[in-house]
């Protein structure tokens, strides 16, 4: 896929599978993740990576997959991934923006839609974050990473518009 960033948006418009881009650290520890998502096309919803040591291991929260149905957490290890919570009835409409939170601790996950709390996970570790689609086109903006007790926060200046 195509990563294109417009007035501080970034878009992803290919509706291939298996889209992602990745940023920051990957030794965050203990942090929140939070963006606005948008799907403006295709038949699935996207992906929000956390944990993520390399493009082969990480932690991805599945928001409408499975033809735009259902949420869950998803763990790939040395690029073999697996379902690792039951799913969630979950669906995204179309050119709707969503706030999207996930937190990240050393043993839990936290998913928040729209500042309702959609489900938690213990798993957690460390990593960097990033942004995922598959089989959807899809739109994001105003990411921000911040540690969790407030010590610091990253905004990727490259996706902020002067």
């Amino acid at each position: 896929g195509r990563w294109d960033i417009i007035d501080g948006v970034i878009s992803q418009q290919s509706l291939a599978t298996d889209h992602r881009a990745f940023f920051g650290d990957p030794n965050w520890r203990n942090y929140e993740f939070e963006l606005e998502a948008k799907k403006t096309g295709g038949a699935e919803g996207f992906l929000i990576i956390v944990g993520a040591k390399d493009s082969k291991n990480l932690y991805w929260v599945n928001i409408g997959g499975w033809g735009n149905t259902q949420s869950t957490i998803e763990h790939e290890v040395n690029g073999n991934r697996s379902v690792i919570r039951q799913f969630v009835p979950e669906s995204l409409e179309t050119d709707i923006w969503y706030n999207i939170r996930i937190a990240f601790r050393a043993n839990r996950l936290e998913y928040y839609r729209n500042g309702q709390l959609v489900f938690t996970e213990n798993v957690g570790g460390k990593g960097m974050v990033g942004l995922g689609t598959w089989a959807t086109s899809a739109e994001f903006r105003n990411l921000k990473v911040r540690a969790l007790d407030g010590s610091w926060e990253y905004k990727p200046e490259i996706w902020i518009k002067e």
